[in-house]
């Protein structure tokens, strides 16, 4: 059984909430690359991936990755994808992987992703709200 409400009353409404769900939404919907098929499609979607969601090594080496590291995580089981000084340039030198952390809490990987993670947010998200308050929730 799929959960769709919970019997916990909440003293307010959960306005952060509704708000996150609407900026998850629009930003999968409008601003990420589509699941196109073909080869183009998916070099978009890497494109856009590595432009802008948080990449591990890119927050453990505080830097973007180099062109050769992105080569190197797309080839599966590569250990030196991560390398402490790469020979060519970043690709995204002005991506700031700071800010990549917060962005990649609105980015998903398909509809199945979005839906599951909005419902439990629908479901749950209010009352987390309610007991934290609005700008504590957000935080």
């Amino acid at each position: 059984m799929i959960p769709y409400k919970d019997e916990n009353p909440t003293y307010s409404p959960a306005v952060v909430n509704w708000l996150l769900i609407l900026v998850c939404v629009f930003v999968y919907v409008w601003i990420q690359p589509s699941a196109t098929t073909g080869v183009s499609g998916y070099e978009e979607q890497v494109r856009f991936t590595y432009r802008w969601a948080a990449v591990p090594c890119e927050v453990t080496q505080g830097r973007p990755l180099a062109v050769e590291e992105i080569r190197a995580t797309l080839r599966q089981g590569d250990p030196s994808a991560c390398r402490a000084h790469p020979r060519t340039p970043a690709a995204f030198p002005d991506k700031n992987v700071w800010l990549a952390v917060l962005i990649s809490m609105f980015l998903h990987g398909s509809w199945l992703h979005l839906g599951g993670n909005m419902l439990f947010l629908w479901v749950f998200g209010n009352n987390v709200e309610d007991h934290l308050g609005h700008l504590r929730y957000l935080v």
